[in-house]
């Protein structure tokens, strides 16, 4: 019966073929071959109906994938022999009748055919099986690789985390993990460790660190008996040289019934607090700024009336020369009150003011004026001023706000007192020295200020100009004094240098460009008395109001006086010659620029000269450029008054 079954029937001895019925009927493809030449001798049903035409007669080397041959070369033909040991492999075959493959697992087993050694294949379809095994390679590879990524991307959060399971045993850290906990506590070592237990033995040991460490554990324990959706802490960590706070998430794994675990992170907020810090100092600096803005205006407004009312007294021809003395001591003050409303409204400047021509000797002898009781008694300040240091193009507010820094620094550098010298110099700088300087090469002016203090270490000196940067106590020192003067210093196209060492002081020195020596001013008297005009005053206060109707109309003019802008446009109707408004800038209801529009809407192209001390931020705030508009600064004098009422009536800039 297995003669009938098989491709080659008749041609196989039933009692020496080893094959017998079971291979003829076997659903598994079989096949004899030779393997001196590969010829294939006989095949069973299924290996025909397997590779989709009889076998029988044809070579071996015809039932493998192109790719297989070399291995079927080396490793059966040359190692396979009628009785050599039975041997399994997987291998890639392909159909006779079409052009496809399949994988197969070869079964090859020594054996007989017609009364001679022959060797007798069976193959397996293991095609399907072997597909699911690349699935699963595959995902084997994915999930490796998203574990990677995972990895990464927790390794790369600034947040020490961990992840802990049901009894809280710690099962895996990542890298900033090992970082919070110390060089110490790699992964090898956190892993498996119990926070629980860890948290308890600080407690029990009593650390500073122990109301943290249980109010952390009864977190902990309420997370994991699903007692609380999340936990958080914020803690300090104290040592003699610095304090960091931490802010510590405790939130579950999500399980059936209760959590699986939970992810414990604590992420540093030192820097954070430092900044908040920061800024409510830089809020309340600027609170202090539009204080010191809005009395300042006031103020000026009074300074205006002591100065023109000295000034009005003192042109008197009849005064004895004992009240001129007394008035001289008036308006020194005045003046000195002056230069302090400057100070204050430089806090309240969002930018700097317009470059002038400022006297750096004259800036000097002023700041080191007003600080000196500031600095206190222990400290004095000497000057040694060049004659020919001359003028630089800055801010006057700004540099006078940077050198009273630099003079409070000092001071606070000499807890027991000591010396500030404040030098200037004039400077040629050549091409070497210039680009050393970090600046072009020209004419330049030093003004240097140098203490006799305590002096800073390297690493303070590299971070001294940075914001916010300062190494004294929270509360005593915003951090701002130097960065401020590199603003200005940098702002006016110079450089500053910073010396300082360990014990030996420190000395900031300020490069300024020189500005070309001023031209003679004219005399005002000979440009002749002013012409007859017509001026609309507008001024809501009632003593500068009153004192610039007594200028105005002694130096010829017919005056419109206004209590308020409202009063002004009433006034307006009934003139019927107009060739000057003078307001001020910050009024009630109505600002001075406002009044302004209103006004050239009736009289297009009417001059305005705008009074204040106390307008650049109005004037900005209205997209106004400051330095478009005719401004006389308050506090003014009776000349300075004057001249730019000329000088609006003749069209001067």
């Amino acid at each position: 019966m297995a003669d009938d079954v098989r491709e080659g029937a008749g041609r196989a001895d039933p009692e020496a073929d080893l094959v017998g019925p079971i291979y003829a009927h076997s659903p598994v493809p079989a096949f004899v071959y030779d393997p001196a030449t590969g010829a294939i001798l006989d095949a069973n049903r299924a290996a025909a109906a397997c590779f989709g035409a009889p076998l029988v007669g044809r070579d071996l080397r015809g039932l493998l994938a192109p790719e297989e041959l070399p291995r079927f070369e080396r490793d059966v033909l040359a190692g396979d022999g009628p009785t050599g040991p039975a041997r399994t492999g997987r291998w890639r075959l392909r159909r006779l009748d079409r052009p496809a493959s399949f994988w197969a697992d070869v079964v090859s087993v020594p054996g007989a055919w017609a009364g001679r050694p022959a060797r007798v294949a069976q193959c397996l379809d293991v095609d399907h099986t072997v597909a699911l095994e690349e699935r699963e390679r595959q995902a084997r590879v994915e999930l490796t690789r998203a574990d990677r990524q995972r990895a990464a991307m927790l390794d790369a959060l600034p947040a020490a985390l961990a992840l802990l399971d049901r009894s809280a045993e710690v099962v895996a850290v990542n890298r900033a993990w090992t970082d919070f906990a110390g060089p110490w506590a790699g992964p090898a070592t956190c892993v498996g460790a119990n926070y629980l237990d860890v948290c308890d033995a600080v407690v029990a040991r009593g650390d500073p660190e122990a109301a943290d460490a249980a109010e952390a554990a009864r977190g902990l324990r309420a997370v994991l008996a699903g007692e609380l959706a999340a936990f958080s802490h914020e803690y300090a960590c104290r040592t003699p040289e610095r304090e960091r706070w931490f802010q510590l998430w405790i939130a579950p794994v999500e399980g059936t019934g209760r959590p699986e675990g939970c992810v414990v992170t604590h992420l540093e907020e030192t820097e954070r607090r430092a900044l908040q810090e920061q800024l409510a100092q830089a809020q309340k600096l600027e609170a202090v700024g539009l204080l010191a803005g809005g009395v300042a205006h006031d103020f000026n407004n009074l300074l205006t009336v002591v100065l023109g009312r000295a000034e009005l007294l003192a042109g008197r021809a009849d005064l004895a020369r004992d009240a001129l003395a007394e008035l001289d001591v008036i308006r020194r003050a005045g003046e000195r009150g002056a230069a302090l409303t400057r100070q204050l409204l430089q806090f309240s400047r969002r930018r700097p003011g317009p470059a002038g021509r400022v006297a750096v000797n004259e800036v000097a002898e002023a700041v080191a004026g007003l600080c000196g009781r500031t600095l206190g008694e222990h400290v004095s300040v000497a000057l040694a001023l060049d004659p020919a240091a001359g003028e630089a193009p800055v801010d006057r507010a700004q540099l006078e706000l940077g050198l009273m820094n630099l003079l409070l620094n000092a001071r606070d550098a000499m807890p027991r007192g000591g010396v500030v010298t404040v030098r200037t110099a004039a400077r040629a700088l050549g091409a070497d020295d210039a680009t050393a300087a970090g600046v072009a090469p020209g004419a330049w002016l030093e003004l240097a200020v140098r203490d006799e203090g305590e002096g800073m270490s390297e690493a303070v000196r590299a971070r001294a100009f940075e914001p916010f940067f300062t190494t004294k106590p929270t509360g005593q020192g915003s951090g701002l004094g130097l960065s401020t003067v590199y603003g200005v210093v940098r702002a006016a196209g110079g450089a500053v240098r910073l010396e300082s060492a360990p014990g030996r002081g420190t000395t900031v020195t300020l490069l300024l460009p020189r500005a070309d020596p001023a031209a003679p001013a004219a005399d005002p008297a000979a440009a002749g008395p002013p012409r007859k005009a017509s001026v609309l005053l507008v001024e809501d206060d009632p003593d500068l109001r009153e004192l610039a109707t007594e200028l105005l109309r002694f130096l010829g003019y017919e005056v419109l006086v206004a209590e308020g802008p409202e009063h002004a446009l009433r006034l307006l109707e009934g003139a019927p010659r107009l060739d000057l408004l003078l307001t001020d800038v910050v009024m009630p209801a109505m600002d001075g620029l406002a009044l302004a529009e209103r006004v050239r809407e009736r009289r297009p192209g009417l001059p305005v000269l705008y009074m204040s001390g106390y307008s650049r931020d109005v004037l900005e705030r209205r997209g106004v450029d400051p330095a478009s508009v005719r401004l006389l600064h308050k506090p003014f004098s009776a000349r300075a008054h004057g001249d730019a009422v000329r000088a609006a009536l003749e069209g001067a800039p």
